[in-house]
This record gives C-alpha cells, structure tokens and sequence, in this order.
C-alpha cells in the first residue's frame, strides 16, 4: 500500500500557507466511507464553512475533478465525486477542497484508500483451456468475481472465478473457461463481480480468446496410422 499523505494539490498547499491565524475553518467530510474506492466507484463528500455563492476546487490527492461544487447560501455543498483511476495499485490520500474566493479556506478529508482496476491472464494448462486470473479493485458489485464467455453477440455461459478478499477485492484463481470440444473461433471474455452479464459494468475488465485445433499424428503401428487426432488448445490476446 502507498500512503501519499503529504502530495496534494498545488493550489491546496497555497492556501494552507496563506491562512492566518485564526482564519475560519471550513470543513471536508466523506460520507458512508467504503474500506477501499476502486475506478468509477463515487465518493459522498459534504463541506461547509467555504464562500456563500462561490466555487469550490475538489481533488482526489493530487488530481483535480473536471467538475467542482459551488457553496449555496450558508457556504455549504454536498454531492459525490467520481473516483480517478490512479497509476499505482493501490494508495491512500485524502480529499482536497479549496476556496477559489478565498484562499485561506480550504479542508481536507480523512485519507481513504483507493485501488486501481487491474488484471491478468496467464496459461495454467498444457493446452491452455485452463488459465490462471489475478485481480483486484473490483470494489462494485457482489462479493465473488465472475467471468462470462461471450461470442456472436450471445452470452455462451457465466463461471463464477472465486469468493473477492481484503478491502480492495482481490482475487487469485485457476479456472478452465473451455472444454477439450469447445467449437473453435473468436470468443470475448468479461470479468465483473456480477452473476448476470450486461455490457458496461462500472468496473469491468474484456479481453478475447481463441480456440483452435491442433493435429498430431495417430500412434504408429495402429489401424488409424493414416488418420490424425484433433485436440482444442487456446490462446488469449
């Protein structure tokens, strides 16, 4: 985990050197805090104390949000803010808000904890039907990770991969999507944390696989020695 306590937003850092002392205090909160916030997850924040009528710059740590509040009559505003995918795995930092009237108004949240939406595929079988899954920021949805095998626009079948762990949901699998007679050709694979597929999950991660037939020749010495056997083998890309 990486805790970014002290890297905020430029103009955040401005306005806490350029408060005098015993300036008002202006407040930040998050609501209903989730143990960990993953990408198009939101955040309910509530602040009071900032200008009557004025705008007010949010940022998650060290990014800014394309669309701030402005304070109603008493100098206060509530509302969500959409989580910013961040680059690192995983890192806790607070939520920033700062006066664009007045500078020396300005608050902060408690740090939260935020994860990045992230996954990998790797071979786990000789033939490459079973494969190994890692992933982690699945923060939405149900408390198991699902995988849905799609091709033709049709929904082929649904695996449930494995029970999500710890705050940020992660999860480390063996699974096998195809069997050895799977038909061949092109299939799209999305993974979610919902039972029932739909298209555009907030937090869903596509990827695409193949399957295709080998032959071998038959045993040497056999009836079939001028036949070939086929087996399914797949590949991800």
């Amino acid at each position: 985990m990486r805790v970014r306590s002290a890297v905020l937003p430029a103009l955040l850092t401005v306005g806490a050197l350029a408060a005098p002392a015993g300036a008002q205090a202006a407040t930040l909160t998050a609501n209903s805090v989730k143990p960990c916030y993953g990408a198009n997850d939101r955040v309910s924040l509530t602040g009071a104390g900032f200008t009557p009528f004025g705008m007010v710059t949010v940022a998650q740590g060290s990014n800014f949000l394309a669309q701030n509040p402005t304070a109603d009559a008493t100098g206060a505003f509530t509302g969500s803010a959409g989580v910013q995918q961040i680059t690192p795995k995983e890192e806790t930092v607070p939520y920033g808000a700062a006066d664009q009237t007045n500078p020396a108004l300005f608050a902060f949240t408690q740090p939260l904890r935020f994860s990045r939406l992230v996954g990998s595929i790797k071979k786990a079988g000789a033939n490459g039907l079973i494969q190994r899954f890692r992933g982690r920021g699945f923060t939405t949805g149900s408390k198991n990770l699902y995988v849905h095998v799609r091709r033709g626009g049709r929904n082929i079948k649904t695996l449930r991969l494995g029970r999500l762990k710890g705050a940020c949901k992660t999860l480390n699998a063996r699974k096998r999507f195809f069997g050895s007679g799977a038909r061949t050709g092109g299939y799209r694979i999305y993974f979610d944390a919902f039972k029932r597929y739909r298209k555009g999950r907030p937090q869903q991660l596509i990827s695409r696989f193949t399957v295709f037939r080998t032959f071998r020749p038959a045993a040497a010495g056999s009836l079939a020695a001028a036949s070939s056997r086929s087996r399914a083998v797949g590949s991800w890309r």
